[in-house]
């Protein structure tokens, strides 16, 4: 699974420049693919619970679990691009609040991430 990348250079409620973007982006970037690489394995774990034989009540309900959680990863990204289309142009006055929004997006990923390693480890239980 992918290490996730935290964010430690600014607190959450620090003001970000334009000098700040390339650490920033590259967080973003770095909780993007983590979000991805999940879904994938997410995808996967749900694709071969469903075509188990012989299911057992614990697993149904994994596979329960699982599927909530894959339809808010969705919802959470619908969420994360619709902020960003909605944050205008990059001029001098909406860079700090664009960057910070992306900071802010980085640890949203980076939480999401966290709760779907753990319901693909509480899923893992279930099917032993």
């Amino acid at each position: 699974m992918p290490k996730v990348s935290r964010i430690s250079k600014h607190s959450v409620s620090t003001p970000l420049t334009i000098a700040d973007l390339p650490s920033v982006l590259a967080s973003w970037s770095q909780a993007v693919r983590d979000f991805h690489t999940l879904h994938g394995v997410l995808s996967e774990t749900i694709a071969s619970r469903q075509s188990a034989n012989g299911t057992k009540p614990a697993t149904q309900y994994s596979l329960c679990e699982l599927k909530k959680v894959r339809d808010t990863m969705a919802q959470e990204i619908i969420s994360l691009i619709n902020e960003l289309d909605n944050s205008g142009d990059l001029s001098p006055e909406s860079a700090s609040l664009t960057i910070s929004r992306l900071r802010s997006h980085t640890i949203r990923l980076e939480k999401e991430a966290e709760r779907i390693k753990r319901a693909l480890w509480l899923s893992s239980l279930g099917a032993s």
